[in-house]
C-alpha cells in the first residue's frame, strides 16, 4: 500500500495473520492470537497483544478492538457484486473495487 501512496494505520485479520511479520509492519494490529500463542518470544507488540487478549477474553477484546465487524462490509460488497453480476454491470463493479481499495479494503 505504501508504494501506492496509501498509509495503513490499522490491520485487521484472522488468526492466520498472527505472525511476527505482520507486527513488524509498524501498524496497529487487530488479530486474535492463536490458541498456542506465547508471550515469551517474538515481536514485543505481539507479546503485548497476546497478554491483552488473554486478560480480556475474546468477547471483551473483540468489542474493544472492533473486531468482527468486517463481515458487515464483506456482506455488503458481496451483495453488490452479485447484483452487478446479475445486471451485467461489470464497469460498475470495477469502479466499486477501485473505490474500496482507496479506503484500504481488500475485496475480491
Amino acid at each position: 500500500m505504501k508504494e501506492k501512496g496509501k498509509e495503513v494505520k490499522r490491520f485487521y485479520g484472522d488468526k492466520a495473520y498472527d505472525t511476527n511479520e505482520i507486527y513488524n509492519l509498524g501498524v496497529d494490529v487487530v488479530v486474535p492470537p492463536r490458541k498456542d500463542a506465547s508471550t515469551r518470544r517474538g515481536h514485543p507488540a505481539r507479546r503485548k497483544a497476546v497478554r491483552e487478549f488473554k486478560k480480556l477474553g475474546y468477547e471483551r477484546w473483540r468489542d474493544e478492538k472492533g473486531y468482527g465487524n468486517r463481515w458487515l462490509v464483506e456482506s455488503l460488497f458481496s451483495a453488490v457484486k452479485h447484483l452487478v453480476s446479475l445486471l451485467g454491470l461489470r464497469v460498475l463493479l470495477v469502479k466499486l473495487l477501485r473505490l474500496s481499495s482507496s479506503f484500504g479494503l481488500m475485496l475480491g
